[in-house]
């Protein structure tokens, strides 16, 4: 898979042309230079989509987890309204993606979004913090289960931008959003199931993310959780956005199980206890005991989708650069 891609992306191609291009001019854009190298090689005429990659490979069975990043930006810029795609789109183009899929003939997992206002990164108020600052100077009530990003600059801190803070309302229209797109990749997965006639497992990622961050994960049955999707509980990384290694080994589960259940396998499920045990972030020294502390992580590293790649992409770039100048001395 590419990093960061949405339910767009996935079908926009990359061509051996294109980054060719960005040498010659200089221009080089890290996101395509990674995405290439992911989907590119062997070189081929024509560009490459992840799409367009999948039906290459001429799959026995698909394993679909995509929209993630159409709906993740609500929650990491505490903004119920920052969507770029509506529910129909997005479900036009789900439905796309399944569609051609599909002509692989192939099996598939397919699975729906969790509610991101459930990500670590985000932290309750907890009476930390009381009150907000509207854009007018006025001031509004916090309420100890209003959530806020922990990269938010402790210098806006006892009160800051009410824009920083998602409130119950707005909590509850992100999962109503969210609710609204899973609704259509659940009629996506009986459309295609139905015209096309392929299998196709629903896995239900909302509801088990749901679970874990009511009850956590109780992995040596002493009754209190061992694992929990609050900052450094180890389910989430440091970003307090992507899995740890646990984290991945509980969503593998919730495929198993899907599969096993529409498809009568029996595969058997991931040691999640065996996987937390190598897994230095599912038990971290520095577990905070209450909320995380503001400005865990950097405004840059946190506040925007978009920035988890920039570094590499950044690495990519100069990568490039370095390459390109060393061959123009050499001919």
């Amino acid at each position: 898979a590419v990093p960061g891609e949405d339910t767009a992306s996935v079908f926009e191609k990359i061509a051996p042309e294109d980054i060719a291009g960005q040498l010659v001019t200089g221009d080089v854009q890290g996101r395509d230079v990674l995405k290439f190298l992911i989907l590119g090689l062997p070189l081929r005429a024509g560009g490459v989509s992840q799409v367009s990659r999948a039906r290459e490979l001429r799959p026995s069975f698909l394993l679909v987890w995509l929209g993630n990043n159409d709906v993740l930006e609500m929650a990491t810029s505490t903004n119920p309204g920052a969507l770029t795609v509506t529910p129909a789109e997005f479900g036009s183009r789900f439905r796309a993606l399944l569609d051609a899929l599909a002509d692989t003939q192939a099996g598939m997992a397919v699975a729906n979004l969790p509610d991101p206002t459930g990500i670590a990164a985000l932290r309750r108020a907890a009476g930390e913090v009381t009150s907000c600052r509207t854009t007018a100077g006025a001031t509004e009530p916090v309420a100890a289960d209003d959530l806020l990003s922990i990269d938010l600059d402790p210098r806006q801190l006892p009160a800051p931008p009410c824009g920083k803070v998602l409130d119950s309302a707005e909590q509850a229209r992100v999962r109503a959003s969210v609710s609204a797109f899973n609704a259509e990749i659940a009629a996506a997965i009986a459309g295609v199931e139905q015209v096309r006639g392929v299998t196709i497992a629903p896995v239900d990622i909302f509801t088990a993310f749901d679970r874990l961050r009511s009850t956590g994960v109780d992995l040596d049955a002493d009754g209190a959780p061992d694992l929990t999707t609050r900052y450094l509980g180890g389910i989430f990384s440091l970003d307090g956005i992507h899995p740890t290694r646990t984290g991945n080994a509980l969503i593998a589960n919730a495929f198993i199980d899907a599969i096993n259940a529409r498809f009568g396998e029996t595969i058997p499920q991931v040691d999640v206890a065996r996987v937390a045990a190598h897994d230095p972030l599912a038990h971290s020294r520095f577990r905070p005991a209450g909320e995380p502390p503001f400005g865990l992580i950097g405004e840059s590293q946190g506040s925007d989708v978009e920035s988890f790649f920039q570094k590499t992409y950044a690495r990519i770039e100069h990568d490039i650069d370095d390459l390109r100048d060393r061959l123009v001395k050499l001919f």
